[in-house]
């Protein structure tokens, strides 16, 4: 298994001396006698309205993450075909819609929980009338790889990519044509219903959560997961795991320089 994310401030952020509004996690941990890989990455929006939107990300992060157990507990060993649902849509199987709506508004609950927990005990000294939540507006994407399943998961811009078994790129998620530009879906004002999924047995050799700094250096996600991603699973093979995070520390901010300007972060695993 090789797990690994980054999240470095981006060329805009760091001329302004802000930091950086991005958070990634990676993780391994057993569900139920199941090891698996697990990516998750959130971008704050770093808009003036959304003045705590880096701690918004972290507060995304830390709910999924708790939110996981559920999921892979309700999901159980899966064997059906690979499903997808777009925002407000159906996968096709009322099972799985019921496990990931539930695991969605299980995250929603917990940041929810936590923002406004945050705000109290730590409230602004910036005067607004606009809800605590909207000051941590950030997105969401995830993944979790284990032996036999994927799952991904998105609200809001970023992209997922992979390489699947035959190395061949590809997006899995559906689109979110509200997510286009400047603007995207947030955990602050959307909700459970918004959230995109893929669910199934179709493994791939590697997948990669990331932010829009990323996606937009490259043009798009398509761009990103044929240029980006065969060059990454090379190096990890030639280089190593730990060669290769250094190498991306390093050249991140490069990509971020010439490319979108942007806070940049990512996280990516195989089995």
């Amino acid at each position: 298994m090789i797990l690994n994310a980054i999240h470095i401030a981006g060329a805009s952020h760091r001329e302004a001396g802000k930091a950086c509004q991005d958070r990634s996690r990676c993780f391994g941990r057993c569900f139920g006698g199941r090891r698996a890989a697990v990516v998750l990455v959130s971008d704050g929006h770093g808009h003036p309205a959304h003045f705590r939107s880096e701690r918004g990300a972290a507060f995304a992060l830390d709910a999924a993450a708790e939110a996981l157990a559920g999921l892979m507990e309700s999901i159980g060993d899966y064997v059906g075909v690979t499903l997808h649902a777009g925002a407000g849509e159906s996968c096709g199987d009322a099972h799985v819609d019921a496990v990931m709506r539930a695991f969605f508004a299980d995250i929603m609950q917990r940041w929810y929980a936590k923002v406004l927990n945050d705000y109290a005990i730590d409230p602004p000294r910036e005067v607004t009338l606009a809800p605590p939540v909207r000051a941590y507006g950030c997105t969401l994407v995830g993944a979790v790889l284990c032996s036999g399943l994927r799952i991904a998961f998105q609200l809001g811009d970023g992209a997922c990519a992979e390489l699947d078994a035959l190395g061949r790129p590809r997006i899995p998620l559906p689109d979110d044509p509200r997510c286009r530009g400047a603007l995207t879906t947030s955990m602050c004002s959307d909700g459970a219903d918004d959230f995109r999924f893929v669910v199934g047995p179709d493994v791939p050799r590697l997948i990669m959560v990331c932010s829009d700094g990323l996606v937009n250096s490259f043009g798009s996600e398509s761009g990103l997961a044929v240029e980006f991603l065969p060059e990454l699973v090379a190096d990890l093979a030639d280089k190593g795991a730990e060669a290769v995070a250094c190498e991306l520390v390093r050249i991140l901010p490069d990509i971020s320089d010439s490319g979108s300007r942007d806070d940049i972060s990512l996280a990516y695993c195989t089995l």
